[in-house]
């Protein structure tokens, strides 16, 4: 009988609390995304808003990375990043040299548009790892005359650059390129931390972007898209929990890490949660550090009390946020709601695993 009554406060709790979140700001006009915030009426524009529409639907957790999902149904896309971090490129668009002159590759465009091709160069910096750049080269220079040119990290440019343009350097992402209909673009995914950042479109003969996208409204501060009320509260009570460490991590900062990754799966919450992979620890390890973790002070006891007041609350405004953002049934907001704020919850913690 005591879990019969629990149960039913529980289904109460998430449909009273779902139904006050729906009558507090459920009537607002949903802004559909991604969309074109600039260059709408672009040839290049239209065909990276459809290689982001592919990727914003795609499971990955970070759109820069999910190009083997896009490439299975975006054939304008010939060059990309892949979920392993590494380029792909499709051989019949894209030559490709490696190990050449400080280079780990060079890419070509071999198709020619307007009398010049895009080339995307890589090379690796120290601790960075892999960085980027988007070139614009004319069509009858060499792949030699290119690569004299071309300039790794912080090189000068050179006095004769032979008609070489850099659109964009120094990128911890590679770019993209899509071919169609005798038009191609540029992609720059933008950092890799910046939670669903605009991706700024380039031309093959202009020297800055000519149209934008955007995956969700734009604020300084992408922590301001969570929906106020127990989702934002509960945002800031897990971050403040992961803190700042008394000691110096190091280069692994893993603390540092966590609140970067989590910062980019707020947002995935938000606007794409069918994205959100499995968290590293189980539900009942985190919870049996957690109780010990409460037992260090006071300030920690009273902050892992609020977590659990906070925990249901916020997994029934999720509910109502999915039923008003995706206009899904009832049964699949509250699945989705479920599991999906277990993720959130579980990714803020890395302790020892169970096995």
């Amino acid at each position: 009988m005591r879990n019969k009554i629990g149960l039913a406060l529980s289904f109460f709790l998430l449909f009273s609390c779902s139904d006050a979140f729906a009558k507090s700001g459920a009537t607002s006009k949903i802004i559909e995304y991604p969309r074109l915030i600039s260059g709408a009426d672009t040839p290049e524009g239209k065909i990276a808003l459809e290689v982001a529409r592919a990727a914003f639907k795609s499971n990955t957790p970070r759109l820069c990375e999910s190009g083997d999902e896009v490439r299975a149904k975006v054939k304008s896309v010939v060059l990309c990043q892949n979920s392993q971090v590494e380029e792909w490129h499709d051989d019949a668009a894209i030559e490709t040299v490696a190990d050449k002159a400080g280079f780990s590759f060079v890419y070509f465009q071999k198709n020619k548009f307007n009398a010049r091709r895009f080339v995307v160069t890589q090379y690796t910096h120290s601790w960075r790892g892999d960085m980027h750049a988007l070139n614009v080269a004319p069509e009858n220079l060499s792949q030699e005359e290119i690569i004299s040119v071309l300039r790794v990290g912080g090189a000068p440019e050179p006095e004769d650059t032979k008609g070489v343009r850099v659109l964009f350097g120094e990128s911890w992402t590679g770019p993209w390129i899509a071919e169609k209909d005798g038009t191609t673009c540029g992609i720059d995914t933008g950092h890799p931390a910046e939670p669903l950042c605009n991706w700024n479109i380039y031309r093959i003969g202009k020297d800055e972007s000519i149209a934008t996208i955007a995956f969700h409204p734009q604020v300084k501060n992408t922590n301001s898209l969570i929906p106020k009320g127990p989702l934002s509260e509960i945002a800031l009570l897990l971050d403040s929990i992961v803190g700042i460490p008394k000691e110096d991590q190091g280069t692994l900062n893993a603390n540092g890490r966590i609140h970067s990754d989590v910062r980019y799966l707020w947002m995935d919450l938000v606007y794409r949660p069918w994205s959100l992979g499995t968290a590293y620890n189980t539900k009942a390890n985190i919870e049996r550090n957690l109780i010990k973790w409460s037992k260090g002070s006071k300030v920690y006891k009273q902050q892992y009390d609020r977590l659990k007041v906070l925990y249901p609350q916020a997994e029934a405004q999720l509910f109502q946020h999915y039923k008003t953002r995706f206009g899904w049934s009832d049964a699949k907001c509250k699945e989705g709601a479920k599991r999906w704020m277990d993720s959130i919850y579980r990714a803020h913690f890395i302790f020892p695993s169970d096995g």
